[in-house]
């Protein structure tokens, strides 16, 4: 079979610049880990009017696993993520699907950890919208080459 692809303005896959941008939350599951326990992965896509409006950022929250410091860790970062982005009851989910449509901001920043992969960006933060007026912590207009942006919320 043949192939006649017009690649032209199709965005190549590289990092997301370290930076802050308003997300919402489009897809959630739970997963298993390698290791026998299980996982709640999530997706954000970039909002219109952002830098990178319409890329996706991926994470993921431990919520059983054998170190049961692993659990508490990823247990916590899920209830701040929830929190952040205004979950009805952050003390309380019932299905992955509860997590869709949730909106706030994600700190993100790009790290090579040396691996296969190469750079990748990682979710630092969740805030909530509101802090994006006032707090410091407003979506950023980071340049796309790659450079963290002069308002970096990391130092």
């Amino acid at each position: 079979m043949g192939l006649n692809l017009n690649l032209e303005g199709v965005q190549e896959n590289s990092p997301i610049p370290d930076g802050v941008y308003p997300v919402i939350l489009n897809s959630a599951e739970v997963a298993p880990t390698k290791a026998g326990g299980s996982m709640i992965k999530v997706q954000l896509k970039i909002q219109e009017g952002a830098p990178h409006a319409g890329r996706v950022l991926f994470d993921q929250f431990n919520i059983e696993n054998a170190n049961p410091k692993a659990a508490q860790i990823g247990l916590g970062q899920l209830k701040t993520m929830m929190k952040a982005f205004g979950h009805k009851n952050p003390n309380m989910l019932k299905s992955s699907e509860e997590l869709i449509g949730l909106k706030g901001i994600v700190a993100v920043k790009v790290v090579d950890d040396g691996g296969s992969y190469g750079p990748q960006t990682r979710v630092r933060a969740y805030k909530p919208l509101a802090a994006s007026e006032g707090g410091g912590f407003a979506p950023t207009t980071a340049p796309a080459t790659g450079t963290a942006a002069k308002t970096n919320p990391f130092g």
